[in-house]
Parts: C-alpha cells; sequence; structure tokens
C-alpha cells in the first residue's frame, strides 16, 4: 500500500512540474545574449533561431520554445531578436495583429 501511495505521489509531483520547460528553455536563451552582442555570436549561442527578416539596415531573428503540459496541451514561448549593423539592439515578443471587427447595422 505504501508503494502505491508513493507511485501516486511521485505521478502528481511529475505531472507538476510538466510545462515549466518552455519557461526555463527561453530563461536559459535569454541569459545567453545581451544587447550589443555581434550576430555571429548570437548564432553560435542560441540553436533554432530562424531568420524572419534581413536587409541591409537590419535582421530579425525569431526563437520559439515549445513544451508540452500534460493538462494544458502545448506551450510555445517566441521571441524576436533584432540586430542593427551586426549588433543585437532589441528583443521583444512581437506584436500581435489587430483583430478586426466588422458593425452590421
Amino acid at each position: 500500500m505504501k508503494n502505491i501511495k508513493y507511485l501516486i505521489y511521485l505521478g502528481l509531483l511529475t505531472l507538476a512540474s510538466c510545462g515549466v520547460h518552455s519557461e526555463v528553455q527561453m530563461s536559459n536563451i535569454m541569459d545567453k545574449t545581451y544587447i550589443g552582442m555581434s550576430e555571429s555570436e548570437f548564432k553560435e549561442k542560441v540553436v533554432g533561431e530562424e531568420n524572419v527578416k534581413m536587409d541591409t539596415t537590419i535582421s530579425i531573428y525569431k526563437v520559439t520554445v515549445s513544451s508540452n503540459r500534460y493538462i494544458e496541451g502545448w506551450t510555445h514561448k517566441t521571441r524576436f531578436f533584432y540586430f542593427s549593423n551586426n549588433k543585437l539592439v532589441q528583443v521583444d515578443e512581437g506584436e500581435r495583429a489587430v483583430d478586426y471587427r466588422i458593425k452590421v447595422d
């Protein structure tokens, strides 16, 4: 009987700790980066970056980490890294497009 209680406790503890993974992963990425770092250094330190824009003045990289929360489903954390003149100048979560509403009279 004690073994069953122990297994249930261990199972609940495991389920409760799931989902923190994406937050921890993104925190580790943010700890590796800093304003002013070079683009090549960023590419060495961050795995899974995706270049979403590149022109003569700016490069923007998107980094997304995902984890599966057993109760709530998949969670995703996204950050955008902006480089100007080969230096990191800004990091943010991006912006959502405004939801359009149509008014019917």
